[in-house]
């Protein structure tokens, strides 16, 4: 439900107000610029993550060609789920962090720092079904690297666990309140009735 989690949108939605009152820009400008970045962080994780996979840069930037511009990506656009196609970016952007990281040898807690930190925009702009997505997106990596590698187990799961430790630390701004919403509701949700 988005009145779980609308506490965490408050930062992408100050920007916007930030934008629009303080320098006048148009409600026209910051909707084509919401667009323009789904288009550009889509586009962006997929070439990042091709790239620390090995792929050339052509390959990736094709890639991330047909990624950008496809009949889906159109349709979510058109529909106004810009934000939703911004997180999807961002979680190519949060696994391909991991994998560089873990092949340059960073320390576990560095590891876990930083795609916590990378992972933000994903939190501001996510509803439940994104934020399990990419956890779950960070286990098939991992389950799928100690099948390749079985030492990577207990380092594997350092990382996870310092990984959910620091991102709700970092994001305790707004799952406080909002667990506080889901314990003390009972399961109870209130509208407004209209009445005419």
């Amino acid at each position: 439900n988005n009145m779980l989690l609308s506490f965490n949108r408050l930062p992408y939605h100050s920007i916007l107000f930030f934008l629009n009152s303080f320098f006048n820009m148009p409600l026209w400008v910051l909707n084509r610029l919401v667009i323009v970045a789904s288009f550009f962080f889509l586009g962006l994780g997929i070439y990042f993550l091709l790239r620390v996979c090995g792929r050339s840069r052509s390959a990736s930037l094709i890639a991330a060609f047909f990624a950008m511009f496809n009949p889906t990506v159109a349709t979510r656009d058109s529909y106004g789920h810009m934000p939703l196609l911004i997180q999807v970016g961002f979680i190519l952007i949060v696994l391909g962090l991991y994998l560089w990281m873990k092949s340059k040898k960073f320390s576990t807690l560095n590891i876990a720092l930083f795609t916590s930190l990378a992972s933000l925009p994903i939190m501001i702009l996510a509803n439940p079904v994104e934020i399990g997505f990419l956890a779950f997106c960070f286990i098939i990596l991992m389950v799928i690297e100690v099948l390749y590698n079985p030492k990577e187990i207990l380092s594997n799961i350092k990382i996870l666990v310092l990984y959910s430790v620091i991102s709700f630390l970092i994001n305790s701004w707004w799952l406080v309140p909002g667990l506080y919403f889901i314990v003390y509701s009972k399961g109870q949700f209130y509208t407004v009735k209209e009445t005419y």
